[in-house]
């Protein structure tokens, strides 16, 4: 079984956003795989959304975080 840990940064540094949102989740066209994945949202190092353990099985999830007041 291997693993494999992904990061992206996004820097918002002097932008006027008010919320981040997506849709997450496992590509149907891997159902009935072995596979899982998580995705987290981290604000300025704070866990801001935890989607848990998906597979493909599982609908996406939709995520909405404020960072209207995001540090850097």
């Amino acid at each position: 079984m291997s693993s494999l840990n992904f990061n992206n940064t996004y820097d918002l540094t002097d932008k006027d956003y008010v919320y981040f949102s997506s849709y997450v989740g496992v590509d149907r066209q891997m159902y009935n795989t072995v596979g899982s994945v998580s995705f987290e949202v981290y604000v300025d190092g704070e866990k801001k959304f935890d989607s848990g353990l998906m597979t493909s099985k599982e609908s996406m999830k939709y995520l909405e975080v404020d960072i209207m007041e995001l540090k850097n």
